[in-house]
C-alpha cells in the first residue's frame, strides 16, 4: 500500500470534456442528492435526478440542447438517497426516508412502496459478471442488498414486483453498515471500523481488513470493466477482487473524494468542487476539471453500470451572488469569485429571501402546494374520517416550515381554512353544502370535544416561540449575537421590545410573544444573577411580588437579582423604614415561604417550562397548553370515545 501522503504522478492531458450542460429553459431544480444514467431502447440517454424535496426528475439528454427536462414525480417530500436503474425490467428502485420505492423507467409511475422493507439506509443492486454464466435468475432476476442498521437483508424481486427476502444476517456489523456492493456471490460491507465480505453461496462472513480511522466515512465504488470493487481508506483507494484479495496496486488521490465515477479506464473523484481523473492501472493523474459550485454544497457522480460508457454526470450547487446595493463591475467581480450574478427576492433551503415579510407572494407557494394536494384527492373518495386524517397529517404540516420564521397574514389563515373546511366537510362533491359543526370547535382537541384539526394561527405562534426559548439557550450562535447586539439587551433574558418603525417586523412579532412565554415559564437558580428576586417566578407557584404586594411596595429596589438578596449568612432586605406590626407577618409568610431555598451555585441560571417536570420546551406542549384553555374547550367523555374500537367516522358524530 502506498503512503496516503505521497502525491501520485502527474501524467496532465485532456480526456473528460464538457458534453452537455442542463437546459437554461428548465426551472431551477432544488439541491440534488442523488443521481442515476441509463440508455434505454431506443438509444435514448436518460438522467435520473433525486432532489432533497423528495422528487424524481428524470433527464433527456441531447447533444445539441443538453439536458431537458423529461418527467417528474414527488415520492413523499423527504430527500431521494438513491437511485438505481433497473435495465431488465425496466424499474427504478429509489431510497427515501428509510422506504424503498420502485416506479416505471419511462413513465415513472405508479410509484410503488416495498413495505416489507422498513428503517433501509443502503442499498445496492447485484452486479453480474461476464464469468458466472452460470448463476440462476441471473438473466430475469432482480437482486439487491439492504442494509437496515446493522442488519444486512439480500432480497429478490420476483415478477408481481414484491421483494422475496433471500437471507438476513445479524450480529456482525456492530458499527453499523455505512456502504454496500454486491458481485456474483460477494456481498463488500463498510462500517465506520471494518470492511466484511459476506458470501452469499456459503453463508461465511469475513474480514476484509480494518479502517485505521473510524472518523473517516468508508467509501467503496464497484468497477464494473473489470468486476472488482474499490474500498477507500481515506485518500487511498484499495482495489481488490470479487474474493476480498487486494490485486494490481492502490490508487493514492490529492485528497479523501466525497464521491467517485468510473468512465472507461479511469476512475473519477469528486472533492472541494473539483473533478480529478485517475488511470486504474497505472494510478498515474491525468486531468483535473474546476466546477463551480455553491460553497460546502456536495457533489454527487453517476456513471454508466457497466464500466464501459463514455458519460459521466456530475451535480452541483450552483453559487450565486446577490448584490444588496448598487454594486460597480458586477460581472468583473463574479468571474473572480466563481460565481453568477443573480438578484433578490429568491429561496433560499425553501425559505424566501430578499422578500418583505408581509408579502403575500411568500404564501402563495403553499397555497398551490395545499390546492394541488386536493386537486389529486378530490378525484378520490374517501369517508369523513379518511378526509380528517389527510387533513391532520398532511395539509396541516404544509404552511409549518415557513411559519417557524414568518408570521402567517391572517388572510392566508382564512383561504387556507376555507380549503380545509370545504374538503373536510363535502370531500368531492361541488357546490355548496352544511358544515356540521363550528370551525372553532373542529380545532379543539379530539380530548376536549374538537376534531384536532390545526389552529394555524396559534401554531404560528407557538413556532415563532420557540426562537425566544433558543435565544436563553447555552450555545453560542451566530444569530443569538446579531439579535442581541442589533436590538440590545436591558432585560436578562430577551431583547429589548421592539417600538420604532424603521426595525425588522419579524423579530417584533418574535420579541411580542415574550410576555406569554413568561407566563408558561419559571426560572431554576444556580448563580442567582439573572433572576429577580421580586419579578420573577423562581420559587413557589407565583410571583413574590404578585403574593406580598404591600412589602414590595415597600421595599427600595424591586430590580435586586436573588445572588443581591442571599448569602451564606441568610437573606438581606432592605425596606424603606422598619416595618409595621401587619408588616412583620407578611414578612414571616415571606420567610416561610422560600425557607426552602438552598442557596446559590456556580452553575447558570436556567429559563424552564413550568407546566413539566422536565423542564424543557416544546411547541406541542405549548399549543396544547393554549389550546386547552380557549373558551370553545367543552368538557365531555371524548377522551374515551376517541380510544374506542368504532370507525373514525362514527366517533366524529359520537
Amino acid at each position: 500500500m502506498a503512503n496516503s501522503k505521497s502525491k501520485p504522478k502527474s501524467h496532465s492531458r485532456n480526456v473528460l470534456q464538457l458534453f452537455a450542460g442542463l437546459n437554461p429553459s428548465i426551472p431551477q431544480l432544488p439541491p440534488i442528492r442523488s443521481l442515476a444514467i441509463t440508455t434505454n431502447s431506443d438509444s435514448q440517454t436518460l438522467v435520473f435526478v433525486g432532489t432533497v424535496s423528495g422528487d424524481v426528475i428524470s433527464l433527456s439528454l441531447n447533444p445539441n440542447s443538453g439536458l431537458s427536462l423529461f418527467l417528474r414525480v414527488n415520492i413523499i417530500g423527504k430527500p431521494v438517497t438513491s437511485i438505481h436503474v433497473i435495465s431488465h425490467i425496466k424499474k427504478l428502485i429509489v431510497l427515501s426516508d428509510g422506504f424503498i420505492y420502485m416506479l416505471d423507467l419511462n413513465s415513472l409511475e405508479p410509484v410503488r412502496k416495498l413495505s416489507l422493507l422498513k428503517n433501509v439506509n443502503v442499498v445496492s443492486k447485484r452486479f453480474f459478471s461476464s464469468l458466472n454464466n452460470g448463476i440462476k435468475g441471473k438473466e430475469d432476476g432482480c437482486f439487491f442488498a439492504v442494509a437496515v442498521g446493522k442488519k444486512l437483508v439480500l432480497v429478490e424481486l420476483v415478477l408481481s414486483g414484491s421483494p422475496v427476502i433471500l437471507k438476513e444476517v445479524q450480529g456482525d456489523f456492530t458499527d453499523g453498515i455505512m456502504c454496500l456492493s454486491w458481485v456474483d456471490d460477494s456481498v463488500f460491507v463498510g462500517t465506520r471500523t471494518v470492511y466484511y465480505l459476506y458470501s452469499y453461496a456459503s453463508g461465511q462472513c469475513g474480514v476484509i481488513f480494518s479502517l485505521p480511522d473510524p472518523s473517516v466515512l468508508p467509501r467503496m465504488k464497484l468497477l464494473a470493466k473489470e468486476w472488482k470493487v474499490m474500498l477507500m481508506v481515506d485518500n487511498v483507494g484499495v482495489i481488490v477482487d470479487s474474493e476480498g484479495q487486494p490485486v494490481g496496486g492502490s490508487l493514492v488521490f490529492s485528497e479523501a473524494p466525497e464521491t467517485m465515477g468510473e468512465i472507461g479506464a479511469y476512475v473519477v473523484v469528486v472533492r472541494s468542487g473539483k473533478l480529478e481523473l485517475y488511470h486504474k492501472k497505472s494510478g498515474n493523474y491525468v486531468q483535473r476539471v474546476q466546477i463551480v459550485g455553491e460553497v460546502g454544497s456536495p457533489c454527487v457522480v453517476a456513471d454508466e453500470e457497466d464500466g464501459r460508457g463514455k458519460l459521466v454526470v456530475v451535480a452541483t450547487g450552483s453559487k450565486k451572488w446577490f448584490p444588496i446595493k448598487e454594486v460597480v463591475q458586477k460581472e468583473e467581480l463574479a468571474g473572480i469569485l466563481g460565481c453568477k450574478v443573480d438578484k433578490l427576492p429568491t429561496v433560499y433551503l425553501g425559505m424566501p429571501l430578499g422578500n418583505k415579510h408581509k408579502e403575500l407572494i411568500i404564501w402563495d407557494r403553499i397555497l398551490e402546494k395545499t390546492e394541488k394536494k386536493l386537486a389529486n384527492w378530490k378525484t378520490q373518495y374517501f369517508s369523513l374520517g379518511g378526509r380528517l386524517t389527510l387533513i391532520n397529517a398532511v395539509l396541516d404540516s404544509l404552511p409549518t416550515y415557513v411559519m417557524s420564521l414568518f408570521p402567517i397574514p391572517i388572510s392566508v389563515v382564512k383561504k387556507l381554512d376555507r380549503l380545509r373546511r370545504n374538503f373536510l366537510w363535502f370531500g368531492n362533491k361541488e357546490g355548496k353544502g352544511y358544515h356540521l359543526v363550528e370551525w372553532k370547535t373542529a380545532q379543539l382537541h379530539k380530548e376536549a370535544g374538537g376534531l384536532g384539526v390545526r389552529n394555524l394561527k396559534l401554531q404560528n405562534d407557538c413556532l415563532l416561540m420557540k426562537w425566544l426559548w433558543r435565544l436563553n439557550g447555552n450555545d453560542h450562535a451566530l444569530w443569538k449575537e446579531v439579535i442581541l447586539n442589533k436590538y440590545g439587551q436591558t432585560e436578562q433574558w430577551c431583547t429589548n421590545a421592539v417600538s420604532t418603525t424603521y426595525e425588522t417586523s419579524v423579530w417584533r412579532s418574535i420579541r411580542n410573544l415574550w410576555p406569554r412565554l413568561v407566563k408558561n415559564s419559571c426560572y431554576e437558580v444556580g448563580a442567582g444573577n439573572k433572576i429577580l428576586f421580586w419579578k420573577d417566578l423562581w420559587i413557589g407557584q407565583e410571583v413574590v411580588m404578585q403574593v406580598f404586594p404591600d412589602l414590595a411596595n415597600i421595599c427600595t429596589n424591586l430590580e435586586v437579582t436573588v445572588a443581591d438578596s442571599w448569602s451564606p449568612q441568610g437573606w438581606n432586605f432592605f425596606f424603606r423604614g422598619h416595618l409595621n406590626d401587619w408588616e412583620v407577618g407578611w414578612f414571616v409568610e415571606l420567610l416561610q415561604m422560600i425557607d426552602g431555598f438552598k442557596g446559590t451555585t456556580v452553575e447558570d441560571d436556567t429559563f424552564r417550562w413550568k407546566h413539566d417536570k422536565d423542564g424543557k420546551f416544546s411547541v406541542g406542549r405549548i399549543y396544547r397548553k393554549d389550546v386547552s384553555w380557549m373558551p370553545e374547550n367543552k368538557i365531555g367523555p371524548w377522551k374515551h370515545v376517541w380510544k374506542s374500537m368504532a370507525p373514525t367516522k362514527v366517533k366524529c358524530f359520537a
